[in-house]
């Protein structure tokens, strides 16, 4: 036989290579160890592996165990060395009250929810083995302390600061903490230089969740020795694709933009430079009009449901050039002549012939394209006006030619004969009687 005895007990009897017993004397608990080994077994299948067996040590210096800084309204487990063949008779302070256990070596206590005046509590047992003759007691001190809470933002746009503020429950006071902020793979990115109970966060890191720790600089001042937060960083939206309107612009006349997005489900906030005036809008369209005085600019920025802010996309605009016209340098007389000018958006043109008797614009006269009819012969001048602008052109009205034909007096039935103008004419279309073409 092989005895070992752990080192808080002395073998006084027994416990040689022929001994089948062994005895003790304990010195300090909360217990002991007995290991034996034996060789030369007799069948295989016994005595192949040590034993040993736990002795439990009634001694005043048994101690409880369980939590001794504990919330308002806390639950709590406590316990001693479950000693064998022993009583325990488990008292606590007012404010404590035990839910289950009583008489075993564990119960459960329940902390007042409610105010708690300054002082002490505690959990308290005693214990006694009548038949060892011996047993003991112990107090654990137990501190009933606040709480602490930590507000503020769990979702950041990236590159976004944030403040968080921390505050105890109950006294909604603030509370110094060290603060870190953990990736989801554990390796820290940001840590507070000083304790403070309100830090301002930059939450610049790539999007993704973080962990947001706080720890009070004074930790047994608080029932809680730390408060996580997730927080989820966001990425900002794209910046729009483009702003669709016009490039070229009349002051005072009231022009339409649209920011062009794919990204659903976001708003439009626009910036308007107006010759140094700078005006805030909202809406995926605007309404501007512009004044006479440069720069003329749009910005125009998408923001996503969390008020993520894209970059900024930004478009300057020009004013209209000069305008140029274009039409025929020479008509006829109750003829119809074709004008054009430059067609730019939302203006209106305003078309002047002269002399004014000269001829009669037909259909709208505000349009980009006019059709005139003339009445009148000699020098024309067509002019067209828009946006301060205006462009002219000269043209020739003829006259109407008038044929003058020579023939014969008088012609014998079946008789041909030659007839033709007395002037000649680049063209020609000879007609009978009745309107019917004889020749071209």
């Amino acid at each position: 036989y092989l005895w070992t005895v752990s080192s808080n007990g002395t073998i006084v009897d027994g416990g040689g290579p022929d001994d089948d017993y062994v005895s003790v004397d304990w010195g300090a608990g909360p217990e002991g160890i007995i290991e034996l080994t034996v060789e030369d077994c007799p069948s295989l299948n016994t005595c192949l592996q040590p034993t040993f067996i736990r002795v439990p040590i009634l001694s005043e210096d048994a101690a409880i165990a369980g939590p001794s800084n504990v919330c308002l309204g806390d639950i709590g487990t406590y316990s001693i060395t479950p000693f064998g063949g022993t009583t325990f008779d488990w008292s606590v302070s007012n404010f404590g009250a035990i839910l289950a256990g009583q008489g075993t070596n564990e119960i459960v206590v329940e902390w007042y929810a409610g105010f708690i005046p300054n002082g002490q509590q505690w959990v308290a047992v005693s214990f006694d083995n009548c038949y060892l003759g011996c047993g003991g007691a112990d107090t654990l001190e137990v501190n009933i302390n606040p709480e602490f809470t930590v507000t503020g933002p769990i979702e950041n746009c990236q590159g976004q600061n944030s403040t968080y503020n921390t505050r105890s429950i109950p006294g909604n006071s603030p509370v110094l903490c060290n603060w870190t902020v953990e990736a989801s793979d554990g390796s820290v990115v940001w840590t507070s230089a000083a304790p403070t109970a309100s830090p301002g966060i930059d939450w610049s890191f790539p999007a993704g969740a973080y962990r947001l720790i706080a720890e009070p600089d004074v930790t047994d001042s608080y029932c809680t020795p730390r408060h996580i937060t997730i927080i989820a960083v966001t990425a900002p939206p794209p910046a729009v694709d483009a702003i669709l309107g016009d490039q070229l612009i009349c002051p005072g006349q009231l022009y339409t933009f649209e920011a062009q997005t794919a990204v659903p489900n976001t708003r439009f906030r626009w910036e308007v430079n107006d010759g140094g005036a700078i005006t805030m809008r909202e809406g995926k369209k605007i309404n501007v009009s512009f004044g006479a005085t440069p720069p003329f600019e749009l910005s125009v920025m998408q923001i996503d449901g969390l008020g993520c802010e894209s970059e900024v996309f930004t478009r300057a605009l020009s004013t209209i050039p000069g305008l140029t016209l274009n039409g025929p340098a020479d008509a006829c007389d109750e003829g119809i002549s074709t004008f054009n000018t430059d067609v730019y958006t939302g203006l209106d043109y305003a078309w002047a012939i002269s002399p004014p008797e000269a001829g009669t614009i037909i259909g709208e006269e505000d349009e980009p394209t006019v059709e005139i009819l003339w009445h009148h012969t000699g020098p024309v001048t067509v002019t067209v006006q828009s946006c301060g602008q205006s462009a002219d052109i000269n043209l020739q009205v003829h006259a109407l030619p008038e044929p003058v034909v020579q023939h014969p007096a008088a012609l014998c039935p079946n008789e041909t004969t030659q007839v033709q103008t007395t002037s000649a004419f680049s063209s020609y279309e000879w007609q009978d009687k009745d309107g019917n073409t004889v020749s071209n």
